[in-house]
């Protein structure tokens, strides 16, 4: 199987797929990318630095790409910014951590389990992040950084459980680097319009990013503050992203709550 050359149809619009490529798109190649024109050249881009780093992780051993079948299914992975020719026979290769297209994928998702409540006079959407910088230096990965996230989920549950809002989801974030890991706990939530941000908060260092309405663009720049990728899962070196993979293993990392969870059985 070779590589897919992706002929594009048409770039995908509106409000999901504008904060889908806010979150992901735009950290990437660094910059607003607002134009149909611009975001094939970002696609381009994107593709080129996802094969490679494929390659990498492959020729590293890395458990999801370590036969060739499956390294080259991950590189034929269908954008998620635009609709290309033969849309309905491609997959997609469900590595949502670190792949591009599928972590903007899972961005879509979220807008569109949460678009439902745009308009609504009892809601507004507001973001809570925290960002903890470990530097490793000489300690191993594995020794450290899986309690961390252990720790960091327990937080989000606990600050997303004592805030009770109408829904939410928190998801934990790892953006390598090869001296440190950027861990983040990201919360978005669902709160009545009169809230504000409890006292306690205070101890958790929590970033409050309260919106003050329920509009589509309240929303897309919530969830970009939420959902915005790990860049270093690009830019990183193989083995710190290979470090930072394999302790996310089998590890709760997310969770959705209230009124999103029924939105998104539904």
């Amino acid at each position: 199987m070779a590589d897919s050359a992706f002929v594009i149809r048409v770039i995908k619009h509106g409000w999901p797929a504008l904060a889908a490529r806010m979150a992901v798109m735009w950290p990437i190649v660094k910059k607003k990318v607002l134009s149909d024109t611009s975001a094939r050249q970002a696609i381009e881009t994107i593709t080129r630095l996802w094969r490679l780093r494929l390659r990498q992780l492959h020729d590293a051993n890395y458990c999801q790409v370590s036969t060739l079948q499956r390294l080259q299914y991950c590189r034929n992975c269908v954008p998620a910014f635009a609709i290309v020719e033969n849309q309905a026979g491609r997959r997609t290769c469900r590595l949502r951590t670190i792949c591009p297209w599928c972590y903007a994928r899972k961005v879509h998702n979220l807008y569109k389990a949460m678009e439902s409540y745009v308009g609504s006079d009892d809601i507004k959407f507001v973001a809570l992040t925290t960002t903890l910088v470990v530097y490793k230096r000489e300690v191993p990965g594995q020794l450290l950084l899986r309690p961390l996230l252990t720790y960091y989920s327990r937080l989000a549950s606990k600050v997303l459980k004592k805030l009770e809002p109408a829904g939410g989801a928190y998801t934990v974030v790892v953006d390598p680097r090869d001296d440190r890991w950027i861990i983040s706990d990201r919360l978005l939530v669902l709160v009545d319009p009169a809230w504000s941000a409890p006292d306690w908060l205070t101890q958790y260092q929590m970033d409050v990013l309260d919106s003050g309405e329920s509009t589509k663009q309240a929303l897309a720049k919530t969830v970009r503050k939420v959902c915005r990728y790990p860049i270093g899962m690009l830019t990183a070196s193989t083995d710190a992203v290979v470090e930072v993979l394999n302790a996310q293993r089998n590890k709760k990392l997310r969770a959705i709550v209230g009124c999103l969870r029924k939105t998104r059985r539904g």
